[in-house]
């Protein structure tokens, strides 16, 4: 009797994990886009190029490359880190900026790569999630 009930106990506890993992995946799958989809951004596509890696390009109104320092500007607001010097251009190279973030037991690791011409903008979302196991091992 008191093997089954323990039996239960673990396959409840196994449950309610992989429910927690699976709500926090859903949420790490979605992309910001309030934050990086400019007012009035025409033809906007979010393609999922991986299980936690999207896409997002639209062509943007106004400045040309104001969707990029808004987005920069909104970046840095929210503590994201400011990308190493590339002076090559955003044509050329993206630039990207990241954060990593305490969840739990483990990290979430965030990359964001801005890339495009003056009115045209590709986004890249990637996110990763970092599991120290090695603090475990002493």
């Amino acid at each position: 009797m008191a093997l089954r009930r323990r039996m239960l106990l673990v396959g409840l506890a196994i449950a309610a994990a992989l429910l927690a993992c699976g709500g926090v995946a859903w949420g790490l799958a979605r992309p910001p886009l309030q934050t990086l989809v400019m007012p009035g951004a025409a033809d906007v596509r979010v393609q999922r190029l991986g299980l936690l890696t999207q896409q997002i390009t639209y062509r943007s109104p106004g400045q040309p490359y104001g969707w990029y320092f808004a987005i920069t500007r909104d970046l840095a607001a929210g503590g994201w880190s400011g990308p190493v010097d590339n002076r090559r251009g955003i044509r050329d190279m993206p630039e990207t900026h990241w954060r990593i973030w305490p969840l739990g037991l483990i990290y979430v690791e965030e990359q964001i790569s801005l890339q495009g011409e003056a009115d045209q903008a590709r986004i890249t979302v990637r996110r990763r999630i970092i599991l120290p196991w090695r603090q475990y091992l002493r």
